[in-house]
């Protein structure tokens, strides 16, 4: 790797604004593990997180699964 690139990507993350964007992010998905039930069977997520009407117009028990929103602490 030579100087210019390295000074690039070490720039990039050591920039206050990606740092804030990432613990941004760890905050939302403590928040969501949080708030939905973790770990909870299938039948679970579709009886609370139906498809019509979905919870803030988007989020059903479908996307929950998708996105892994049912296992936060344990979903890469």
């Amino acid at each position: 790797m030579n100087a210019p690139v390295f000074r690039r990507v070490l720039a990039l993350l050591g920039d206050l604004r990606l740092a804030i964007l990432l613990l941004l992010g760890i905050a939302i998905a403590s928040m969501a593990g949080t708030v939905i039930e973790q770990g909870q069977s299938l039948s679970f997520y579709q009886t609370n997180y139906p498809e019509d009407p979905a919870l803030f117009g988007f989020l059903s028990w479908r996307v929950l699964l998708a996105l892994g929103l049912d296992h936060v602490y344990r979903t890469p």
